[in-house]
C-alpha cells in the first residue's frame, strides 16, 4: 500500500483539538509478571513476522534501531488529519 494512501485510512483524531478531552497523568497496575512483558518486547525472534512490513532491518553496535530509511517517516496532526510530513536532512 502506498505511504500516502496508507496516511489517509488512518482514523482522524478530531477529538485532540477539545479542551474537554485531555489525558491524565498516573500509571496503570496490572497483576502480571512483568518479566513476561519485558520477555516479549526483547523476544527478538518474532519481529520479522510482526514488523515485516517496517522496513528493512540491520541492527548493529552502532544503529540499535536497525531500520533503513524506507521505515522512517514523520507524521503530524492537523485539524485532526493525520499529515504526512518531509524528513528533515
Amino acid at each position: 500500500m502506498p505511504l500516502d494512501r496508507f496516511i489517509n485510512s488512518l482514523p482522524g483524531f478530531k477529538y485532540l483539538s477539545k479542551p474537554e478531552w485531555h489525558g491524565e497523568p498516573g500509571y496503570l497496575h496490572y497483576k502480571a509478571n512483568y518479566q513476561l512483558l519485558v520477555d516479549s518486547r526483547a523476544d527478538f525472534n518474532r519481529m520479522a513476522y510482526v514488523h515485516a512490513n517496517s522496513g528493512v532491518y540491520n541492527m548493529t553496535p552502532a544503529d540499535h534501531s536497525g531500520q533503513d530509511e524506507s521505515a522512517r517517516v514523520m507524521v503530524s496532526i492537523q485539524h485532526g488529519n493525520w499529515v504526512l510530513e518531509p524528513l528533515g536532512k
